[in-house]
């Protein structure tokens, strides 16, 4: 996220306002997370294989997790909440600290007490 913001405010040589970077930054987070819930769901295939199957007990793995009853809705909903909150955290706060002379919207320049 950091970079990401960085290099997009170098692209316009500082002159981009910081609405535009929050929201970049926003989008760079929504794809975070979508990568984030695909990358957990492949592993989860990889670790426990009969997630999504009812298998006979003779036909379990010996050393997969105890309880998978629920283990896919944590994982995902970890995924989502956690990076979604630090990515908007962080897309909020980078804009504002990165940008050297920043501007009101009208265009004037902010006094810094």
């Amino acid at each position: 996220m950091l970079v990401a913001v960085l290099m997009l405010n170098k692209k316009f040589s500082g002159d981009v306002t910081a609405r535009s970077l929050v929201i970049g930054g926003h989008m760079i987070t929504l794809i975070g997370v979508i990568l984030a819930c695909v990358f957990t769901l492949i592993l989860m295939l990889i670790y426990v294989p009969e997630l999504f199957q009812a298998a006979p007990t003779g036909q379990v793995l010996e050393r997969r997790p105890a309880n998978t009853n629920n283990l896919i809705f944590i994982l995902l909903v970890n995924a989502f909440v956690a990076n979604f909150a630090a990515g908007s955290f962080a897309s909020i706060i980078l804009p504002y600290t990165s940008k050297r002379n920043q501007k009101t919207e009208q265009g004037k320049d902010v006094v810094n007490l």
